[in-house]
């Protein structure tokens, strides 16, 4: 699964990431942030309109938009109303 940052205003219950690690595949950073995300594919075209709330380090939570990156297998997509 692929994802690209959806930078921008959401309201959305308070998710908490404390004590989890990036959901980016190959960091191993501390994921407290809560990364807003939509899935894509391997080259950024969107899946969905839909909005997720993921465990992201600081790092990949302030990536620009257009860039692609990997998640790990088994991670916790929570959906948000946009």
């Amino acid at each position: 699964m692929f994802i690209r940052n959806a930078h921008g205003e959401y309201s959305q219950p308070r998710e908490v990431f404390t004590g989890k690690t990036c959901s980016v595949k190959g960091c191993t950073k501390s994921g407290c942030d809560r990364g807003h995300v939509r899935k894509c594919d391997s080259e950024g075209n969107y899946i969905s309109r839909q909005v997720y709330i993921i465990p992201l380090c600081t790092k990949h939570n302030r990536s620009k938009t257009d860039e692609v990156m990997e998640v790990k297998a088994g991670t916790n997509f929570v959906a948000i109303n946009e």
